[in-house]
């Protein structure tokens, strides 16, 4: 009878030892995300002039990066060490953001994202030397795929990080380069950091 009684601890102490040998690595809360993982980002940014709400466009400078915010060519997808700049006119005409999200087979998953615009916001952050030298303005639902920046302040070269966030609370209308955005919630789905120059620039006939 003692014998068996041991050998029935013995055995309910290796199958409590098993179980939690294979529970304790506690399981990692995450974040549900409605949408595909895009796998590249585009940033256009398109200089301009509205000719009522019509964008009259005179050129576009093509930013390409990786999910990772990390800068590729846009020909040959190929790493660039540097990132490349944005060069910004200061005068007549407006610079229009348009960002597009694409998958691992350049599907465009915009949206994916826009049908959740009421968690998602773009924010633009430019960092020292940028304070004051744009203005922007959301175009969409506060979401900031697309909208536009005016040259405020020529002569000027700075970073500005791009941040789009999910789950935030958006019951407030929260400005686009709000550096207090953490207080809002959510947590960020894509981050980069553009090179920024503004320049004078001449203002363009009524074309």
């Amino acid at each position: 009878m003692k014998t068996k009684m041991l050998s029935w601890i013995a055995g309910a102490f290796i199958l409590s030892a098993a179980v939690t040998s294979c529970t304790k690595d506690p399981q990692k809360p995450h974040e549900e995300h409605n949408h595909d993982d895009p796998t590249k980002v585009e940033m256009l940014f398109i200089k301009g002039h509205y000719h009522g709400t019509k964008l009259h466009a005179h050129d576009t400078t093509k930013v390409v990066m990786r999910w990772d915010g990390k800068f590729i060519d846009p020909k040959t997808n190929a790493l660039l060490s540097t990132p490349p700049e944005v060069k910004m006119e200061k005068g007549y005409d407006i610079y229009k953001l348009e960002v597009n999200f694409y998958d691992a087979k350049d599907k465009l998953l915009n949206g994916e994202f826009i049908e959740e615009a009421s968690i998602h916001q773009f924010f633009f952050l430019p960092k020292a030397g940028g304070e004051g030298a744009l203005s922007y303005e959301y175009k969409d639902a506060r979401l900031g795929f697309n909208g536009d920046f005016k040259v405020l302040q020529a002569g000027k070269t700075f970073d500005m990080d791009a941040i789009l966030i999910h789950g935030l609370k958006k019951s407030t209308n929260i400005e686009w380069n709000d550096v207090n955005y953490k207080n809002f919630g959510g947590s960020p789905d894509f981050t980069t950091t553009l090179k920024i120059k503004t320049v004078e620039g001449g203002a363009h006939a009524d074309d």
